[in-house]
């Protein structure tokens, strides 16, 4: 995913050097010398590149088309020396895109004395990160969005000459995602956590456990990342590999392993609540595993248990099943409709109408109502022997 750099009016040291030594040569030629004025930090003031030219047919923002020049900007100073930068941005993009701006700005008791003034300074921030959302904030619609993750994604591998970091693939992701999450940029959030997921590959298990420890529970980041490394113990059960090794305290810290790959899950399946368990399968994940592993401790961990398959059950024991049914149902009305002269018990009788209809019900039924009316027709059957044999004995008796 590549951004339209988009900026214009860039100052930096080596033109104002540039700048100074035309200078000196033409006051040489008046016999002048001139003081050097060091410019220690670049002044950034960018600006729309509209149409885009990596998506030329790209929906525009109405809001965002009113900054033009002649918009109100703010002015952000990020760094220290000697890497410190000054951005000037436009305000209403600034309220567009993070709450922590739009609340800044907001008329009231509240209101930031920034505000007052349009000038901020974030001396503990890193002006490359910064520069990156500036970069984010000028793009068109379709750069600003989240691509789906692709298994065929080939990073470049050189930077831009002469120009700050303009793709994802050159980036920290996880660095802008506790950037966004700070400024209270939601959507930049989320573009940086979906060039995480396309990139989580090629990060090692250090990096891993600096974005688990730094993220909150319940930041998108920290969730994917908990469910990747319970990925990573599956897939590493039978390797055991060197990494388990070398950092036991992060495969240690996260409870369960999963077969579920996170990486083709829709990435708003991080943002709800059906994220927080490892082996749910739910409507955003795009895939249907064969088997489900419940999270288990590590230290206690055995071999997953794969489903069965359903067996196919023969054809002759099917038909069998079903005339032993439908014999039970014609024989239990029979003897009850044929015993005119009270020869059977009544209990007898309607003993054997139970069971036939019993019978039936279990041959329609299916899920866990098959097996319970087999039982329940076993204890009936066992019921009427019982019945039978007192019966019997009382005519022997007779007899």
């Amino acid at each position: 995913m590549l951004f339209t750099r988009g900026i214009a009016g860039l100052t930096s040291d080596d033109d104002v050097s540039e700048q100074s030594r035309v200078k000196d040569e033409e006051s040489e030629i008046e016999g002048l010398g001139l003081v050097h004025i060091n410019f220690s930090k670049d002044i950034v003031r960018p600006v729309f590149v509209y149409p885009c030219p990596l998506h030329p047919t790209s929906p525009c923002d109405e809001e965002l088309q009113l900054c033009d020049e002649s918009a109100p900007r703010i002015r952000i100073t990020v760094g220290t020396e000697p890497r410190r930068r000054v951005f000037s941005i436009h305000k209403l993009l600034l309220c567009h895109h993070s709450d922590y701006f739009k609340g800044a700005f907001r008329a009231g008791p509240l209101r930031f004395v920034e505000a007052e003034t349009g000038e901020f300074e974030w001396p503990e921030d890193d002006p490359e990160e910064f520069h990156l959302w500036v970069n984010w904030l000028y793009s068109c619609t379709a750069c600003q969005g989240w691509p789906k993750y692709d298994p065929n994604h080939q990073c470049i591998q050189e930077p831009e000459e002469g120009g700050s970091r303009s793709s994802w693939c050159m980036a920290e992701p996880e660095q802008a995602f506790t950037f966004g999450d700070r400024i209270l940029s939601s959507t930049y959030c989320m573009a940086a956590l979906a060039s995480f997921i396309q990139h989580v590959h090629l990060a090692d298990f250090s990096r891993l456990g600096w974005t688990y420890e730094i993220t909150s529970e319940g930041s998108g980041l920290h969730r994917f990342v908990r469910h990747w490394i319970a990925w990573l113990k599956f897939r590493g059960y039978d390797k055991t590999p060197a990494d388990e090794l070398e950092y036991p305290t992060l495969f240690s810290g996260i409870e369960g392993w999963t077969s579920l790959d996170p990486r083709k899950y829709k990435l708003r399946h991080w943002l709800q609540d059906c994220s927080k368990q490892l082996y749910i399968r739910c409507e955003h994940s795009r895939h249907r595993p064969a088997y489900l592993i419940r999270p288990k401790r590590l230290d206690h961990m055995v071999h997953p248990v794969v489903r069965e398959p359903r067996r196919t059950v023969p054809a002759w024991m099917l038909c069998l099943w079903y005339a032993t049914v439908i014999g039970m149902m014609i024989i239990a009305p029979y003897i009850f409709a044929g015993d005119a002269k009270g020869l059977i018990a009544k209990p007898a009788k309607i003993l054997s109408i139970v069971t036939a209809c019993l019978a039936f019900i279990g041959a329609v039924s299916r899920g866990l109502t098959r097996p319970l009316l087999c039982i329940l027709m076993v204890f009936l059957a066992f019921a009427s022997a019982i019945f039978s044999a007192y019966q019997a004995g009382k005519c022997f008796k007779v007899a």
